[in-house]
């Protein structure tokens, strides 16, 4: 394997729901702008934070908050991770700790826009396939969801304040997607795709460093070795962060305000299947 080439298991999770949970009370604390960890930039995207978000206009996820929430220890990792990166580089996080009903949203749209791009699929062809984008929504406290345990995250890296090539752009539904999508020299066509393998192995490397692991499907989800999803992918034998809520204790308001100057800018997606 060359260097920095991505492993072939890189982020190939199967059977995940499967690890045992130990019992975890770790806080669940917001991040970005406004909080004790400023220094990383954040864009609430569900909730149509961002100015280039397209869930801005309809706000279709209601109960979408625009700050974003993780365990403490993540943000800790997201902290060391940002660190590792070359200088004028930063982590840019879209999205953390997810309700169910959000969860739930984001499921649905992409499932009922499958059933129309594939009137052939069986509802469980259908299901199965939506799951490689979007975790089922799960109310089980022995098999949450991995946003819902808010260990996993969603980045990206940012260059004065716009997002580097990574070959598609944040939430978007196809196999170009896929983490390793790049490592087949088939490929990587253009001068573009050979910047988007390198940046998704970068940005893959420092995350690995922080203490994630990637997912398979999608080169910007990483799961906390804590999650179900991330202890599976580094071959661990059991996981510790369950569902989480948000509390009084830990609920955070904030009114994020930027200017068309300094917010940051992501080609971004609705999350939905493509051909």
């Amino acid at each position: 394997m060359a260097t920095n080439e991505l492993p072939k298991d890189a982020g190939v999770c199967d059977g995940w729901q499967a690890l045992p949970l130990r019992p975890c009370d770790e806080a669940i604390i917001p991040i970005g702008n406004g909080t004790y960890y400023n220094d990383l930039v954040t864009s609430g995207v569900y909730a149509g934070e961002h100015l280039h978000s397209p869930y801005r206009d309809d706000n279709v996820i209601d109960s979408a908050s625009p700050v974003i929430y993780v365990r403490q220890s993540v943000a800790e990792k997201l902290r060391y991770a940002q660190s590792l990166l070359p200088e004028g580089l930063k982590l840019i996080i879209f999205d953390g700790y997810r309700s169910v009903e959000v969860q739930r949203a984001l499921f649905d749209q992409f499932l009922d826009a499958l059933r129309v791009l594939r009137p052939e699929y069986t509802e469980e062809q259908l299901v199965e396939e939506t799951e490689h984008y979007v975790a089922l929504p799960s109310a089980d406290t022995a098999q949450p969801s991995p946003h819902s345990t808010g260990g996993a995250v969603d980045v990206a890296i940012i260059r004065d304040n716009s997002m580097i090539e990574f070959g598609t752009p944040f939430d978007h539904g196809s196999v170009r997607s896929a983490l390793r999508f790049f490592e087949e020299e088939s490929h990587v066509l253009t001068y573009v795709d050979r910047e988007a393998k390198e940046h998704r192995r970068l940005l893959y490397r420092v995350m690995t460093a922080g203490g994630f692991e990637g997912y398979e499907y999608e080169w910007w989800h990483f799961n906390a070795h804590e999650t179900q999803m991330g202890a599976r992918a580094a071959g661990l034998s059991e996981a510790s962060f369950g569902a989480a809520t948000i509390t009084t204790s830990s609920f955070y308001e904030s009114e994020k305000v930027f200017s068309d100057g300094n917010q940051p800018s992501a080609p971004i997606d609705r999350i939905a299947p493509t051909q």
